[in-house]
């Protein structure tokens, strides 16, 4: 149930990359994806997911966790 003035918390997965996967690869957007993109290893991998942002007109939605999702954003910072 929502409450009034409690946070509202939503994901949306609107790429096909976050849909399907590859989900622990790292760049997070290769520019494109084929079979091997999903036999990563070593620093193409990342334990957490690696969801792309994406954008709905003027509004990007990002995907965001907290905790894991504060490693997954700096482990994907640091590959970019």
């Amino acid at each position: 149930w929502v409450n009034a003035g409690k946070a509202v918390y939503v994901t949306f997965v609107p790429s096909r990359k976050n849909l399907f996967g590859p989900l622990h690869q790292l760049p997070v957007n290769p520019g494109a994806t084929g079979p091997e993109s999903f036999c990563t290893g070593g620093g193409g991998w990342s334990d957490e997911y690696a969801l792309m942002d994406s954008n709905i007109g003027k509004i990007t939605l990002r995907y965001t966790r907290k905790e894991a999702g504060k490693r997954a954003q700096d482990a994907i910072a640091k590959k970019s």
